[in-house]
């Protein structure tokens, strides 16, 4: 996904695709005629298969522990370079995130994304515990449909994403509001892949992303009112 667009606006995005999946899974089963005894599901899918197909698809370009530990190093480098230029610009200081950049593979973000993306589809998963008229429509639904397709369809499209995310800085935006300062992503594999693509010189590339992740760490953590703003709004 393209580096420019807000952490916020990524995860909003990717819950809809998410959603949209489980539609499209929804429409494509009863086209196909699949169909099994009707049950009660308290989630809209089994996250555990969700996260099992999705890491199927990416288990190539893995980062050894040697690897993390010197991109680690690099990365938090860069970060360091451009806490003071952001500071600068921004007029406001915060505590270093150095600590909390890390150098993923594919399969480390998925796993540390998967519950973000459960929790902002809660309120569908709300609907099944619902009593009522909501509850015995969305119920229908999913009571004629194989489960699994809609597992399936969401860990395509979660593997997908994993495959197009460059750097992310992670806070948790549904939960608790003390859950804490967030963490900075840098997922190798899409960086190399794009560097080599377009022919970007990786010093000029990666101080580049390192600066715009940077700048959303000043974003939420510099101005205390922005998370609980985007929290109100997920939530609504």
């Amino acid at each position: 996904m393209p580096a420019n667009v807000s952490p916020i606006t990524r995860k909003m995005i990717g819950a809809g695709v998410l959603a949209g999946a489980a539609v499209g899974a929804i429409a494509t089963a009863r086209a196909r005629g699949i169909s099994i005894p009707r049950e009660q599901p308290d989630s809209v899918a089994n996250w555990a298969r969700v996260q099992s197909i999705a890491t199927a698809m990416n288990r190539t370009d893995t980062l050894s522990m040697a690897q993390r530990t010197t991109l680690n190093a690099e990365y938090r480098t860069l970060v360091e370079r451009c806490l003071p230029l952001v500071s600068e610009a921004m007029q406001v200081e915060i505590p270093s995130p150095i600590d909390r950049t890390f150098a993923f593979d594919r399969v480390d973000w998925i796993n540390a994304n998967i519950e973000a993306f459960q929790n902002l589809l809660v309120p569908l998963d709300e609907l099944l515990l619902t009593p009522g008229d909501r509850r015995s429509v969305w119920s229908a639904m999913l009571g004629g449909l194989n489960r699994q397709v809609v597992s399936s369809e969401m860990g395509v499209m979660l593997g997908y994403l994993s495959r197009r995310v460059l750097g992310q800085y992670d806070l948790a935006l549904i939960g608790t509001e003390s859950s804490g300062p967030g963490k900075l992503y840098f997922v190798q594999p899409n960086i190399k892949q794009t560097e080599r693509m377009l022919g970007l010189p990786s010093d000029q590339f990666r101080l580049w992303l390192s600066l715009h992740e940077t700048t959303h760490v000043f974003q939420f953590e510099g101005f205390p009112w922005i998370r609980p703003y985007f929290q109100g709004m997920l939530h609504e």
